[in-house]
């Protein structure tokens, strides 16, 4: 599991979801109870160093990036359990949208570099040869694969990581992922939190579809 720290709450935890959007502030909110918006620096923005003294952080929390992804493909219901059973504190997931306004787990807004899209939908991609996850329904995005990070010629970007073919990994929905997490949590008596990323909503409001909305409604 890869992860990032940060410092536990010292008061009674509460479930919380941050919303980073990768181009402007972050966004903290409570989930089903959606407080006021709070801004605060996102480690994405770019140009921004961030520098951590372990020293000082007595407790530290660990957040599980794209889940446990150094040992099965990245955002996957399946690296997000083992996440868990490895003690994450936090489960990372980017989020962007389908073509019928789902949110749905995925770290780019294009599918090639992650999933078998190319051999499915031959001829869908857009001008410049990508193939963009907005210009797919849920249903066809639930008929894709996803693998393993390739780069652009589908040589793999981390051939040590899992190179298995037997099981079918799909890109879970945002709803999919917090119903596991909260399944997981009520059968350990764990309390792993959510830490969304919402990717590139200035793409996803070029495209006339408002990002925020959408994960804010599912989170409802």
């Amino acid at each position: 599991m890869t992860g990032q720290m940060t410092k536990k709450p010292t008061t009674t935890p509460v479930k919380r979801v941050n919303c980073a959007a990768t181009t402007v502030a972050s966004i903290d909110i409570k989930r089903r109870d959606i407080g006021p918006i709070k801004r605060t620096l996102s480690a994405s923005l770019p140009g921004e160093g961030v520098s951590l003294d372990m020293s000082t952080m007595a407790n530290p929390a660990v957040i599980a990036h794209r889940g446990a992804c150094g040992y099965l493909p990245e955002h996957t219901l399946q690296a997000v359990e083992l996440a868990h059973q490895q003690g994450a504190d936090y489960l990372e997931q980017d989020v962007v949208l389908t073509a019928d306004g789902i949110p749905i787990v995925l770290h780019d807004v294009t599918l090639e570099l992650t999933t078998n899209v190319e051999s499915i939908f031959d001829g869908r991609q857009r001008d410049d040869g990508l193939f963009y996850a907005i210009d797919f329904t849920l249903a066809e995005i639930k008929r894709l694969t996803a693998h393993e990070r390739t780069d652009h010629s589908g040589k793999a970007v981390f051939p040590n990581r899992y190179n298995g073919d037997a099981i079918h990994f799909e890109i879970p929905t945002l709803a999919e992922e917090i119903e596991l997490v909260d399944a997981l949590n009520a059968k350990t008596g764990k309390s792993a939190g959510l830490y969304i990323e919402l990717k590139r909503p200035e793409f996803h409001e070029s495209e006339g579809a408002d990002l925020y909305a959408s994960v804010l409604q599912v989170l409802r």
